[in-house]
């Protein structure tokens, strides 16, 4: 019996430079509706997704925000719902989802090695806060990329001092 075709999350596109010895890439998601009214096939709704990456040697930073972009009927959707509800939810506000590394280096005793997409290997230790996340996306929503480039090669140095 031939498996149901799962869908498939459009490919995401990235730009790549290198400035200061560091590899910046910059990565959007495009917004999905992957909604199906069978629960074992439903994959929901995403808006767009900004995956910014800072890599030198053997260390990469990541700054990852869910950006309040969807396809147009999504959109008109969620006006609908929304509206004249009261409720306090604003599905157009954007958030911060994650800022994390991917190392070469244990950063702490128990911790072991996973799979990676980031570092050649394909395997590294890495970890995450979506709290500080959401502190870094105010900080994009007024200083724009060159912030969040900024912080990125901060916390990157940082990372190196304590390794």
């Amino acid at each position: 019996m031939t498996e149901p075709h799962k869908p498939q999350r459009p490919k995401p596109s990235s730009i790549t430079e290198t400035i200061n010895g560091f590899v910046r890439i910059l990565t959007m998601s495009a917004p999905f509706d992957l909604r199906n009214p069978n629960p074992n096939q439903n994959y929901g709704i995403h808006g767009m997704d900004l995956r910014m990456t800072l890599h030198k040697d053997d260390l990469a930073i990541h700054f990852v925000a869910s950006l309040p972009v969807y396809l147009p009927h999504v959109v008109e959707e969620l006006l609908q719902k929304h509206s004249g509800t009261g409720q306090s939810y604003n599905p157009f506000s954007g958030m911060g989802s994650d800022v994390g590394y991917h190392s070469l280096i244990q950063q702490y005793d128990s911790q072991e090695m996973d799979d990676c997409d980031v570092l050649a290997g394909g395997k590294c230790y890495n970890g995450g806060s979506a709290l500080q996340a959401d502190e870094w996306y105010a900080e994009f929503l007024t200083g724009g990329l060159d912030r969040i480039w900024e912080k990125l090669e901060e916390r990157w140095q940082e990372m190196c001092q304590t390794a």
